[in-house]
């Protein structure tokens, strides 16, 4: 959307107010306003968090019980204690929250989820930009970040690692998403659950970036897990970006992996999203188109991994 010419409004005030009164928001034209108000509601609600301040953002956030969700472990995604803050524009007054209204009704519903991973254990979720409160989206925008480093294995088992099933982060993640198709942006139900639709999106883009000023011999594959590279560089404290696109492209491959009970939990995908684009540092890698994969899913040329191939195949790249 190309930004509204600031120019347009001093001329427009020149001959509106004449040179004794200047234009505020409310007097300026509705078009003029509503090109403004569709800035706001497509701007960013909050800064992002500052990755150098996760461990006192961690103290903050709450863990929300399961709720019937699938995921066999949910305990280490830390929410917001209000995770659906509506944009405060709406708060203004009246005519603004009505004209707010209308103007969200026309803007698509994409939104931007800040996702941090720190210390190779927790997921903190942050909501930046959510024009509207509605149960589908366009896009979903979901930007990993990175914080902290591990010194080694974790409450006794490895983040990464695999065990029956798939490793402590794994479902994390999952739950993460899964939350979000059940009970939306709010993460949590509100009433009886047979009222609640599930969250639908047209486009969900999974999007891994490099924190900044991190050096390529400063990264490397988890401490949490026992995976055998990990002393390999002993520089290596931080998480590698790649080493997480790969883990978590392939975890979602294995997700849809409709054999050996994984039909559990990856018919939500299928069921509620449209196409998973894969990006690193908001480069596009590699998607997937859902209605293609049922399409094509008995084609011998498809490969479907376990989770323990998931994890082997995450390395980092050269």
């Amino acid at each position: 959307m190309a930004p509204f010419p600031v120019e347009h409004l001093s001329h427009h005030s020149r001959i509106q107010g004449g040179a004794h009164s200047e234009a505020t928001l409310m007097t300026i034209p509705r078009e003029v306003r509503n090109r403004i108000l569709e800035e706001v509601l497509l701007h960013p609600m909050i800064a992002l968090p500052e990755l150098n301040n996760v461990g006192d953002l961690l103290k903050e956030r709450i863990e929300i019980p399961p709720q019937g969700l699938k995921a066999w472990t949910t305990k280490d995604a830390k929410f917001p204690h209000s995770p659906c803050r509506i944009h405060p524009i709406f708060l203004v007054n009246r005519q603004l929250n009505e004209e707010a209204s209308a103007t969200a009704e026309l803007l698509p519903p994409n939104y931007i989820l800040d996702v941090i991973l720190f210390q190779e254990v927790y997921l903190l979720p942050t909501w930046i930009v959510m024009p509207k409160l509605i149960q589908s989206a366009d896009t979903l925008t979901c930007n990993f970040r990175i914080a902290g480093s591990c010194e080694g294995p974790v409450q006794g088992y490895s983040r990464f690692g695999g065990g029956d099933g798939a490793g402590p982060i794994s479902w994390i993640i999952y739950s993460l998403f899964e939350r979000f198709i059940y009970y939306g942006p709010w993460w949590t139900a509100a009433g009886r659950e047979a009222e609640h639709k599930l969250f639908i999106m047209r486009q969900l883009e999974v999007n891994i970036m490099t924190p900044p000023g991190l050096l390529p011999e400063s990264s490397g594959p988890p401490q949490s897990s026992g995976n055998p590279h990990r002393g390999k560089n002993k520089d290596a404290t931080v998480l590698s970006p790649m080493y997480l696109f790969d883990f978590i492209r392939q975890y979602f491959w294995t997700l849809l992996n409709m054999q050996n009970n994984w039909a559990n939990y990856g018919h939500l995908l299928y069921e509620n999203i449209g196409r998973i684009v894969f990006k690193l540092d908001g480069e596009v890698k590699s998607d997937i188109d859902m209605a293609e994969v049922l399409d094509d899913y008995e084609d011998a040329d498809l490969e479907f991994k376990s989770f323990a191939q998931c994890h082997n195949d995450a390395r980092v790249r050269d």
